[in-house]
C-alpha cells in the first residue's frame, strides 16, 4: 500500500507538472485565454430571443468572464475535468451545407485560464465548482471541489444576476499582480473585427473597473464594447450565417463609454465543394462542402481603408496575422495553441487554393459598382504584389496574378475594363497631353484616339495613384515612354486631319520630351 500510494504521488506530481506547461507554455500570449473563452461562448447554446452575448470584467485583482447561455450540461463538467477530451471531441462537427457545430475540437481550450489563474471557479446552470492549481495532491488543475457554503450560494447568485447563464471567477496568479494594467491593456485590444466570423455572438463587451472615468454627471469604467449593428443576411436566422452572400456588413465599437463608432465591411461567403479523400485531421466525417470567406475594410465613402492596417486571418476567432489587408476566414487545421495555421495540410492547402477564386469575385464585384464608386478604384490596393505575398499563401497570389493578367479587371480613366496589357501608366504632363477622356476635338482628341485604335488606354489615376506599382508591374501594366509613343506614331499620323496636324505633332513632341 505505502509502495502504491508513493507512485501515485508521483503520477500525481507528473501529471501536475505537465498541466502546468500546458497552460503555462502552450500560448505564446498572456491573454490567449480571452479567445479560448470567447471561442467556447460561442459554441453554447443559447435561447432564440436573447442576443448572443459575453462580457470580460477586470476588477483588481481578478477578471470575471460572463455569457447569457443556457448554462453548462453534465458533459461539459467532465470535459473541463479532463484532458483533450472536449464534450466537442468525437461529436458530430459538421451538418448540411458546411455548417460548422462546433469550432474548439482539441479539448485544451478551458486550461488556458491556468495561464491566468490557479483557483478559477465555474458557476453555471446547476454546478458551483473551483479548481486549485497548487492543491498539495497535484491534480487540481483537473479535480475540482463542489462550493456549497452559504457564501459561497450568495456569491454565484450575485455573479449570475442580471441574465447571465454562466460566470468564470479569475483571481489573477500572485506573480502576475505587478503586470494587472499591463495585461488588462492587452485585453483591450481586442479588434471588432473579431465578430464578423462567430457563429453565435453578436456583443462582447470588455468593462474595466480598475481605470474609472470621470464622466459628465458621474463616472463611468473604460473598456470597450463591440457589437455587430446588422443581421447576418437581413434577417434574424441562425442558418443565414452558413448562406452564400455578398454584403455590407457593419460593426459598432465604443471605448470608455462613449459615443457607437461604426467600421464597415464588404463581406464575400462562398461555399466550395470538398474534394473525395480530402478531410480535416482528426475529422472522421468531413462536409460534403465548407465555407470561404473575406471581409475587406471600407471607409465612409465605401472605398478600402487601408489605414485599418493588416488584418488577421480567422479560425471564426483571430489566429494571426500574415500581412494581408483583408480578413480571411475558413475553418483551418490549427495548432494545439490556435496561433498558426499548419503547414503541410492537405485541408489547408483545399482552403488556401480557393482564395484566388475569391478575390476574382471581389474585383467583379468591385466593377459592378456604380461609375465613379470608389471602391471601383481603391480595391486594387488590397491586393499585394508578388514581392508582399507571405509565404504560406504565396502559391494563392501566383494564380490570382496569372488569372488576372488575362481578364479585363483594370479600371481606365475612360471608366471601362481594359486587360492590364492593354493600360499604361504615365506622368501628370503625359495624362495632361492626352486631355480627359470625354474631349471631342483638337489635339488631345487626336492623341487618345491614336492611342484606342491600338488598342489601349490609360490607367484611372486614382488607381495608379493607390495601387501598388509592383503589383501594376506584375500585371503586365504598361509605363507609357518613348517607346510606347514610336509605336503610336503611325495612328496619330492616321488620326491627324490637315488642320490639326501642327498641334497634333507638337503634342507628341511633347510627349516625347516627357
Amino acid at each position: 500500500a505505502t509502495v502504491g500510494g508513493e507512485l501515485q504521488v508521483k503520477q500525481n506530481a507528473r501529471l501536475a507538472r505537465a498541466l502546468k506547461r500546458l497552460a503555462g507554455e502552450l500560448y505564446g500570449s498572456d491573454v490567449h485565454w480571452q479567445l479560448e473563452l470567447l471561442q467556447n461562448a460561442d459554441d453554447n447554446v443559447y435561447d432564440e430571443e436573447l442576443e448572443p452575448t459575453a462580457e470580460l470584467t477586470l476588477r483588481p485583482g481578478e477578471v470575471l468572464f460572463r455569457c447569457n447561455e443556457r448554462g453548462f450540461r453534465d458533459a461539459d463538467i467532465r470535459a473541463i475535468c479532463d484532458i483533450g477530451n472536449s464534450s466537442k471531441v468525437g461529436a458530430a462537427k459538421y451538418a448540411a451545407g458546411g455548417r460548422v457545430l462546433a469550432t474548439g475540437e482539441k479539448g485544451l481550450g478551458f486550461k488556458a485560464v491556468f495561464a491566468l489563474t490557479n483557483s478559477p471557479k465555474v458557476l453555471s446552470g446547476g454546478f458551483r465548482i473551483e479548481f486549485d492549481a497548487m492543491h498539495p495532491s497535484g491534480i487540481g488543475y483537473v479535480l475540482p471541489r463542489w462550493m456549497g457554503s452559504e457564501a459561497e450560494a450568495e456569491e454565484a447568485e450575485a455573479l449570475l444576476e442580471g441574465g447571465w447563464g454562466s460566470a468564470l471567477r479569475l483571481p489573477l496568479r500572485p506573480d502576475l499582480l505587478p503586470r494587472q494594467a499591463e495585461l488588462f491593456g492587452q485585453l483591450q485590444e481586442l479588434p471588432a473585427s473579431s465578430l464578423l466570423f462567430l457563429k453565435q455572438l453578436r456583443e462582447v463587451a470588455i468593462v474595466d473597473e480598475t481605470a474609472v472615468l470621470d464622466k459628465e454627471g458621474g463616472s463611468a469604467a473604460a473598456g470597450v464594447h463591440m457589437r455587430r449593428a446588422d443581421d447576418f443576411d437581413g434577417g434574424a436566422s441562425h442558418d443565414a450565417r452558413w448562406r452564400e452572400v455578398t454584403q455590407r456588413v457593419r460593426l459598432e465599437v465604443s471605448r470608455g463609454g462613449g459615443p457607437w463608432e461604426s467600421e464597415a465591411w464588404l463581406l464575400l461567403r462562398r461555399r466550395f465543394a470538398v474534394p473525395a479523400g480530402v478531410a480535416k485531421p482528426g475529422s472522421t466525417n468531413p462536409p460534403e462542402t465548407t465555407l470561404v470567406e473575406l471581409a475587406l475594410p471600407l471607409d465612409d465613402q465605401g472605398a478600402f481603408d487601408r489605414s485599418r492596417g493588416k488584418q488577421p486571418v480567422f479560425a471564426f476567432l483571430p489566429v494571426r496575422s500574415f500581412g494581408l489587408s483583408f480578413a480571411l476566414q475558413a475553418d483551418w487545421a490549427v495548432s494545439s495553441s490556435r496561433e498558426e495555421l499548419l503547414s503541410g495540410c492537405a485541408w489547408n492547402e483545399f482552403l488556401k487554393a480557393q482564395l484566388p477564386s475569391l478575390l476574382l469575385e471581389l474585383v467583379e464585384e468591385a466593377k459592378k459598382e456604380k461609375p465613379g464608386s470608389a471602391l471601383q478604384w481603391s480595391v486594387y490596393s488590397a491586393l499585394p504584389s508578388m514581392a508582399a505575398a507571405p509565404p504560406f499563401f504565396r502559391s494563392s497570389f501566383t494564380q490570382l496574378h496569372a488569372a488576372l493578367r488575362s481578364r479585363e479587371c483594370i479600371l481606365t480613366d475612360e471608366g471601362v475594363y481594359c486587360h492590364p496589357r492593354q493600360a499604361f501608366r504615365c506622368s501628370a504632363e503625359v495624362r495632361a497631353a492626352f486631355g480627359p477622356p470625354a474631349e471631342g476635338r483638337g489635339q488631345a482628341a487626336s492623341l487618345r484616339q491614336a492611342l484606342r485604335s491600338q488598342g489601349h488606354h490609360l490607367i484611372h489615376e486614382r488607381v495608379e495613384a493607390s495601387a501598388h506599382a509592383a503589383l501594376l508591374d506584375g500585371l503586365g501594366v504598361q509605363r507609357f515612354g518613348a517607346a510606347q509613343l514610336l509605336r503610336l506614331l503611325p495612328a496619330i499620323a492616321a488620326e491627324a486631319d490637315t488642320s490639326s496636324a501642327p498641334s497634333v505633332w507638337r503634342g507628341a513632341l511633347a510627349l516625347l520630351d516627357e
